[in-house]
């Protein structure tokens, strides 16, 4: 995430004073007048921390956005692919008449990867009309009011935001039928946006509308908050972030689910307990891609550069850190292709699975960071949360240790009573295929737990799904425990038992 602050007098003094010759291409044009700031190739000069405009976001669609903000100059922070920028790009509608702005802006909207297509002299014209009244530079959130941009297809969207605010203290979610509201007001970008509802501190806030998508899809939400916060689908709560505390990987929490196509009610609350820095944040992955519902955007760590582990050249890559949601010795293993586990040498078997990325090292492995690195993919799905073995008597359990093959993929080996187990993971499909190799005597009664956690559906003697949208088969008769409303699915081990094989599958991956 990059700040900069840059004077407008300072951006102002560098332009040059005099009218560019008409003849000149739009080309000619944008080198003279653009690429001091921007670059000759669009990626932004080195020597100035300016957004780019190769592949920018705020190109694409209509041209007139890009238009208006020339004419009116911009300000303050603005999002561009991901990173932050504070600039002050000063008015220039007085510098160029609407040929020579057309032909600039017909040459970064077709230049630089951008897909855009010519801009016309009246198409400008008519920008500079409709603003004329205009006296302040724009800021990015007026600017994406005036001309939205785009969700991605098939993203959840919000639309019919509006915003409620009240004033309490407290340092957990208060009862809002209880309070008395302060405001109400629409968010013009459909975005959550602390700053636009209500930024002081001890306040509460609640989000209400219509989330909307157009292609039913799989997603995980995420959500981050600094203090508390809640997030609804059709009044049914889906995520919460708990008592007080700010923004940081560690009070992240995610769940993945289907959201069919339509229109959902959904409700978003929140209170700040007097942070000086609050701050919400909520983001949906699907489809191998991340996009934010909210305008705040989280770098955890803003001093640390990020350092993506993935599996590389068909070699499985190994992590041997804390991962959240895993025991603290866990081993993560990304396969390739997606395929993504953690497992736990206390519990003997796998506490998460994910697809897409594997994780970011830079947490531990720039200058030794503390704390727990969340897995960097999506479809998060808890297993175990406890050890996978239990029988009649207690069953003695010891961790070995584990081989790699020649492609990097390990093969864990432990010992439970007074058999050894080599227990490995290949990708199979849409999950892995784990195959378990017993050699000696299983303990009497013996039983491995697959998968812990609520809404636990057995489907058939062989085959269970969580909420997550993960199914479990073995050919071995599965067992589904309910004990203290703590559900768990158990897999009987009779004694005899040289091989064992469970499929776990992404069913809607």
């Amino acid at each position: 995430m990059r700040f900069f602050f840059l004077p407008l007098c300072v951006l102002t003094l560098c332009l040059p004073s005099a009218q560019a010759a008409p003849e000149q291409t739009g080309r000619q044009l944008y080198e003279l007048y653009c690429g001091a700031c921007h670059g000759v190739d669009g990626i932004g000069a080195k020597s100035n921390p300016n957004p780019p405009l190769a592949g920018s976001e705020w190109l694409k669609g209509t041209a007139d956005r890009a238009t208006a903000a020339v004419l009116k100059g911009l300000v303050g922070p603005i999002e561009v692919k991901g990173e932050f920028y504070n600039l002050a790009m000063p008015a220039q509608g007085a510098i160029f008449d609407d040929e020579q702005l057309a032909k600039i802006i017909t040459y970064i909207s077709t230049s630089f990867g951008n897909t855009g297509g010519p801009t016309s002299a009246e198409q400008v014209k008519a920008v500079r009309e409709k603003w004329a009244d205009r006296a302040a530079p724009w800021t990015a959130r007026e600017l994406k009011a005036a001309y939205p941009i785009a969700y991605p297809q098939g993203f959840p969207r919000f639309e019919n935001l509006i915003a409620t605010v009240y004033h309490t203290k407290t340092e957990v979610m208060p009862d809002f039928s209880q309070l008395e509201p302060v405001s109400a007001e629409e968010e013009a970008t459909n975005l959550i946006n602390l700053d636009h509802a209500d930024r002081r501190k001890e306040v509460a806030i609640v989000w209400t509308g219509d989330l909307v998508t157009d292609h039913g899809r799989w997603c995980t939400f995420s959500l981050n908050a600094s203090d508390g916060a809640r997030f609804y689908i059709n009044d049914e709560l889906k995520l919460e972030v708990k008592g007080v505390g700010p923004l940081g990987a560690e009070r992240a929490v995610e769940k993945s689910f289907d959201v069919p196509n339509g229109e959902h009610t959904f409700r978003v609350e929140y209170f700040n307990n007097n942070s000086e820095q609050p701050g919400l944040v909520l983001k949906v992955r699907t489809g191998g891609k991340e996009f934010y519902l909210s305008e705040s955007r989280l770098t955890t760590n803003p001093g640390r550069a990020p350092m993506p582990i993935n599996a590389e050249k068909g070699r499985a890559a190994i992590y041997k850190n804390f991962i959240k949601g895993a025991s603290p010795k866990a081993i993560g293993v990304g396969y390739g292709d997606g395929f993504n586990l953690a497992f736990s040498p206390e519990h003997l078997g796998p506490d998460l699975m994910w697809s897409g990325d594997f994780i970011d090292g830079g947490r531990h492995w720039t200058g030794r960071g503390q704390g727990f690195e969340p897995p960097a993919g999506s479809y998060v799905t808890q297993l175990l949360n406890g050890p996978a073995f239990s029988a009649d008597s207690d069953v003695q359990t010891r961790f070995m240790g584990y081989k790699q093959a020649p492609s990097g993929q390990p093969t864990f080996w432990y010992r439970v009573g007074g058999a050894q187990v080599t227990d490995h993971f290949s990708p199979y499909k849409d999950g892995f295929l784990r195959t378990l190799t017993f050699e000696g005597n299983l303990p009497a009664g013996l039983s491995m737990n697959l998968i812990s956690g609520k809404d636990l559906n057995l489907k058939e003697r062989h085959t269970v799904e969580n909420y997550n949208g993960v199914t479990i088969s073995s050919l071995g008769q599965l067992n589904l425990n309910n004990s203290d409303g703590i559900k768990s699915v158990r897999l009987s081990l009779p004694e005899g038992t040289t091989q064992q094989q469970v499929l776990y599958k992404w069913k809607n991956k």
